[in-house]
């Protein structure tokens, strides 16, 4: 297969060998991938910046045996507003784990991507919900019924659905 274009906000990141790294993309067609950056921990990368934690890019990527590999890639939104605070990077890396936690690979969850995005471009403009979101990404992912509104704390509940604590929130304490 060829390689093809695809839009993806970065979730996540991981370093593998001595210059490459693993992103976990959230995208709108293919839902949430793995995209193999080779070489992007050099220091002579022109990709780096634009795969960045917290950005939105289109990367041009194709499929490999285990991971998509990126053959090229361009920044759409970089979300600089709110990178600048804190608080809002804190509550932002906390709506990327929910995203990388909660869904399975490679299984299309446009309503997901559009919530995803829809957050990071409200939270670069003003102080978002966290708790609104949380319970909108249960819902669309079928764990949230009428009955636990009000009964349950989200953080729990949401530990509870993937068996392990949330790192997120604890970093920054």
């Amino acid at each position: 297969m060829g390689s093809f274009g695809v839009a993806g906000i970065i979730i996540k990141r991981k370093n593998f060998s001595e210059s490459d790294r693993i992103l976990t993309v959230m995208t709108r067609n293919l839902g949430k991938i793995k995209v193999i950056a080779k070489g992007v921990r050099k220091i002579t990368s022109r990709r780096a910046p634009t795969i960045d934690l917290l950005c939105l890019s289109q990367l041009q990527i194709y499929e490999g045996k285990t991971f998509y590999t990126l053959s090229e890639s361009v920044l759409i939104n970089d979300f600089c507003l709110l990178k600048g605070s804190l608080k809002k990077i804190r509550l932002a890396f906390h709506v990327c784990e929910l995203t990388d936690a909660l869904l399975p690979e490679e299984q299309a969850h446009k309503e997901v991507y559009e919530l995803l995005l829809k957050f990071m471009q409200g939270l670069c403009e003003k102080d978002i919900s966290i708790s609104d979101f949380e319970i909108k990404l249960l819902k669309l992912l079928g764990y949230w019924s009428k009955e636990l509104e009000g009964k349950v704390n989200n953080r729990y509940y949401i530990e509870e659905i993937i068996g392990r604590k949330l790192r997120s929130l604890d970093s920054y304490r």
